[in-house]
């Protein structure tokens, strides 16, 4: 594996682990940034990928791995978008609650 190769997964694996951090701590705007950063990594990786053949079975198994890491951050994502969702029906049903009360409260 050359080194440039190594670099590069090396990169992809800080940022992966900073992105889950981030999206664990509900920060969206930086997680997207950083998802912009590990694109482009992934493309210099696919850049060697088809510049240099010797390494293209070390990229596909690292395509694999990267494959079920990126399922792990979509389920992750899926989840809390699924936990707003629940809190603004609730909200909706407390806030509609609110508005029978005080035209009840108003008769």
């Amino acid at each position: 594996m050359s080194s440039k190769l190594q670099s590069l997964l090396t990169e992809l694996n800080e940022l992966t682990s900073i992105l889950l951090c981030l999206i664990d701590e509900q920060k969206i705007e930086q997680a997207v940034d950083l998802v912009d950063r590990r694109l482009a990594v992934v493309e210099s990786i696919k850049e060697i990928f088809d510049v240099y053949p010797e390494s293209r079975f070390d990229i596909q198994t690292l395509a694999s791995e990267l494959l079920l890491v990126d399922q792990k951050i979509i389920t992750i994502l899926s989840e809390k978008k699924n936990s707003v969702s629940d809190q603004l029906v609730e909200l909706k049903k407390i806030n509609k609650a609110g508005l029978v009360y005080r035209n009840l409260s108003i008769e």
